[in-house]
């Protein structure tokens, strides 16, 4: 993985989320929402778990209330996945299409409001309740 960051790069990091929910999530209401002129945003992620990316994203980006009145427009770019040893990617790719069934027949998806989300983010998600954060190891 290259550890290079380009002087003037347009790369904003977000280090709050534990989880890809969290980190849309997280990326819209740190950065973007605040933003008017950042509509137009790339996501990069590994190739095994793309499916579920994109679809995480494009429901969080998605949602109400779209701020400065025009949609967001995302891209993706996915990373090779050939760091990893044959069989420990079968396993991850196999939990990927797993997770993203689970999302399309589960209730996140239906949320269409962001404050529905972070409803569930902050009172029910297990990595970002009052209780999940106390348990956090360092």
């Amino acid at each position: 993985m290259a550890r290079e960051v380009h002087e003037g790069a347009l790369v904003f990091t977000e280090g709050y989320s534990d989880d890809t929910i969290g980190n849309a999530f997280f990326a819209r209401v740190m950065h973007t929402d605040l933003r008017p002129d950042w509509r137009s945003l790339l996501v990069v992620t590994s190739d095994f778990q793309m499916a579920r990316t994109m679809l995480i994203y494009n429901w969080i980006f998605g949602l109400r209330p779209r701020p400065h009145g025009r949609p967001y427009q995302l891209t993706y770019q996915s990373a090779a996945d050939s760091c990893l040893d044959r069989e420990v990617l079968e396993m991850r790719r196999a939990k990927e299409v797993e997770s993203v069934r689970k999302l399309e027949k589960g209730p996140l998806l239906k949320m269409a409001d962001l404050a529905e989300v972070h409803e569930f983010i902050y009172q029910r998600h297990s990595g970002y309740t009052a209780l999940g954060a106390v348990s956090k190891k360092p």
